[in-house]
This record gives C-alpha cells, sequence and structure tokens, in this order.
C-alpha cells in the first residue's frame, strides 16, 4: 500500500467520523426544539390559568356560565382555542411525545365536544 491510498483511507473515515458528528448534532438540536416547544406549550397554559386567578370570573367562561364582560369572555376563549390549536399543531406534526399526545386527546376532547362552537 502506498502512501496515497493510506493517506485517502484516512481522509475518508475523518470524513465519516465528521458527518457521523453532525449527523448527531442534528438529533440533538431536533430533540431540544421538540422540548422547548413543549415547554412554551405549558408556559402558555400556566399563564392563561395565573390570568384566571387574577380575574376569578374567568374560570366561569371554562365553566361555560355567562359572566358581565363580554369583551373578556370572548377575548379568553380565544386565548384558549389559540392554546387548543396550537397543542393539535404540535400533535399533528409529532413534536409532541406520543404519550403527551394520548394525554391530550383524552383531556380536550370532551371540552371541545362540550362547546356550543364545536361541530
Amino acid at each position: 500500500m502506498s502512501f496515497d491510498h493510506i493517506d485517502s483511507f484516512v481522509s475518508a473515515c475523518i470524513g465519516f467520523v465528521g458527518l457521523i458528528f453532525v449527523g448527531l448534532q442534528l438529533r440533538d438540536s431536533t430533540r431540544q426544539r421538540e422540548s422547548e416547544s413543549i415547554v412554551k406549550l405549558y408556559d402558555i397554559n400556566r399563564e392563561l390559568l395565573s390570568l384566571a386567578f387574577l380575574h376569578p370570573s374567568l374560570f366561569d367562561v371554562l365553566e361555560d356560565k355567562p359572566i358581565k364582560d363580554h369583551l373578556s369572555e370572548k377575548r379568553y376563549l380565544q386565548l384558549w382555542l389559540n392554546q387548543i390549536s396550537l397543542s393539535h399543531t404540535f400533535r399533528r406534526h409529532a413534536v409532541v411525545q406520543p404519550e403527551l399526545q394520548q394525554e391530550h386527546t383524552r383531556t380536550l376532547t370532551p371540552t371541545v365536544n362540550a362547546s356550543p362552537y364545536c361541530c
């Protein structure tokens, strides 16, 4: 074996190791983005519940009871519908783990079906 053959072989091995390293980094980056998406989803849920604790009448909105301020009622419902839509989008694009997908389906289906705005 000549030096040229050894040099080519070593270069190919280094290139292959580099490709594997890049692939591992991409996989880890994707997992990190998925985790960040789930954290954002939970953060939005927390903010919506905190808003309801600051204005207790908003809990009545979630129980389908009318409140005095119809504009607040519409906006709070819209925030929750946006959140449900976001959860559904995450689920559809498989950003969320299968166990969490099943949990969302189990908890959100009765709520959406009970809504007067549901199909």
